[in-house]
């Protein structure tokens, strides 16, 4: 009887490590904008050390008061050849899809809330993505 296999390992200690905040420190280079939004942007991206491939999605929601609006980046590692699917999809990013592979695979959060400091955590499942329209 074949072993079972071993789940897909992704990224090095400096991009995809124990700590998040070395992780949102660290520099992913940009290999595609798909979506250049001023308010929702998805990119993809890749660690200059390890190759491996990265999803950023961000987005801003903008409340019109002070100047100083919400703003989240999830970045979530992807296999070669889903890094593959979503460079052929260009601007027509399927966000369903994107979410089914974020349902039970950790990324990077980096939350800033109005009136409050940035932080960076690892969050495992449940990835939305909402397109804000601001």
């Amino acid at each position: 009887m074949p072993a079972p296999a071993l789940p897909h390992r992704f990224g090095c200690a400096k991009c995809f490590g124990d700590d998040p905040d070395a992780a949102c420190e660290h520099r992913l280079d940009i290999v595609a904008r798909l979506i250049d939004d001023s308010h929702f942007i998805i990119l993809l991206r890749r660690c200059p050390d390890c190759r491996q491939d990265f999803v950023s999605i961000f987005t801003e929601f903008i409340d019109w008061a002070d100047g100083d609006d919400p703003q989240y980046r999830d970045i979530m590692p992807l296999t070669a050849e889903e890094a593959t699917m979503l460079r052929s999809m260009g601007e027509q990013v399927d966000l369903a899809w994107l979410e089914r592979i974020g349902r039970d695979r950790r990324r990077l959060c980096m939350r800033h809330p109005k009136g409050e400091p940035r932080r960076c955590y690892w969050a495992e499942g449940g990835l939305s993505i909402y397109r804000s329209s601001g």
